[in-house]
């Protein structure tokens, strides 16, 4: 183990309280998501699950980066997730699955079924609207 010690001196013209950098605040809305939706769903009380999501809700909504398309993104599914939270049988049938592949997706930063779409290339994204196109017009 090494340990150091560092001493930094901030000039008084830098203001005391600043912003968080905006790249990095969409990260950790990510993982803010990512964590209540593991830790909610290792909660045997319907109740205590809904608080972790409702909490996480609340900060995302309250981070710099609320109302870019990303943040917007995890706060709707950490909504459809409550959404799930009706009561014990939908929270176990439903919910605690959807929490655990979403999360692992936020937590990948991987694009899995309708998790984590801003993850998605270019690419995989037009191959997706060319299917959409295609299955409309096989009907």
């Amino acid at each position: 183990m090494v340990s150091t010690t560092c001493i930094v001196i901030r000039s008084p013209e830098i203001p005391k309280i600043q912003m968080r950098d905006f790249a990095l605040d969409l990260q950790i809305n990510r993982l803010t998501a990512a964590t209540a939706m593991e830790e909610a769903q290792g909660k045997t009380d319907l109740n205590q699950s809904r608080a972790v999501i409702s909490t996480a809700i609340a900060r995302l909504k309250a981070s710099i980066s609320a109302t870019d398309h990303f943040t917007l993104g995890l706060i709707d599914d950490l909504q459809e997730i409550l959404g799930d939270m009706k009561d014990k049988s939908s929270f176990e049938r439903v919910a605690v699955a959807k929490m655990a592949w979403k999360g692992d997706a936020h937590k990948k930063q991987r694009a899995v079924g309708n998790a984590g779409l801003s993850y998605q290339n270019d690419a995989k994204r037009s191959m997706q609207e060319k299917a959409k196109v295609y299955s409309k017009n096989k009907k």
